[in-house]
């Protein structure tokens, strides 16, 4: 895959003096993506698709700095690993020169199981300043990205994601557990993140959530959740 293209952004901005009244930006970009997958199958039905990806990308970023609001907290997972602005929202523009490369193993059970196992990282030529150290993406190379999901057509799934840096090793963590049928639902969510004084967590945290939901009738259904 090859891409090229640029977006321009006209900002308005009120009553912030740190800011111009008016700002224009112009973003030109470019990337290519190599893919590159090896399939197996065996005779009882079930495939195996491993399939390396490369990824180089530029962006820079022309005219005014707006005001970020909407790119706060952004971190490295699946969804954003092969792309060339991996900020959440659009007021920040990742410039410079990278390269992305990941690696994806996937399993389709030839009675419907189905599961995923991801790893990935990203190179810059220039240092990034813009991320925070908890978010995976600081630096010249970001921390690994290695995720994970399982289905079952029984209505079972289990997703996971972590960020692991070369020092200090494990930096994020995060996982959901569900199951439901036509009635019941039942879920599990746990995420631990390390301490990130740019994020205002002087300290390590972790939390459980729960969930779960009944449902007795057309028009009624019992719902509990819980979080520690």
């Amino acid at each position: 895959e090859f891409e090229v293209g640029g977006r321009s952004d006209l900002y308005f901005v009120a009553d912030d003096n740190s800011f111009e009244d008016q700002d224009l930006r112009f973003a030109p970009y470019s990337e290519v993506t190599l893919r590159w997958p090896l399939l197996q199958t065996n005779q009882a039905g079930s495939s195996n698709i491993i399939e390396p990806a490369l990824q180089m990308s530029w962006a820079e970023s022309f005219g005014g700095t707006p005001p970020n609001e909407d790119s706060t907290r952004t971190e490295l997972d699946r969804a954003n690993l092969l792309t060339a602005n991996r900020y959440a929202g659009e007021d920040v523009i990742e410039g410079g020169l990278q390269a992305a490369m990941g690696l994806v193993w996937t399993r389709l059970g030839n009675e419907g199981v189905n599961s995923t196992l991801s790893f990935g990282r990203v190179f810059r030529q220039d240092t990034s300043t813009d991320f925070t150290p908890s978010s995976g993406l600081a630096g010249v190379r970001s921390d690994w990205l290695v995720s994970g999901q399982f289905t079952a057509p029984s209505g079972f799934l289990f997703d996971a994601r972590s960020l692991w840096n070369d020092a200090i090793g494990l930096r994020v963590a995060d996982s959901r557990i569900n199951w439901q049928n036509e009635r019941i639902a039942l879920g599990a969510n746990y995420i631990w993140q390390s301490a990130d004084s740019e994020e205002d967590r002087p300290n390590t945290v972790s939390e459980w959530t729960f969930d779960a939901s009944l449902n007795l009738s057309e028009t009624w259904t019992m719902e509990l959740d819980g979080r520690y």
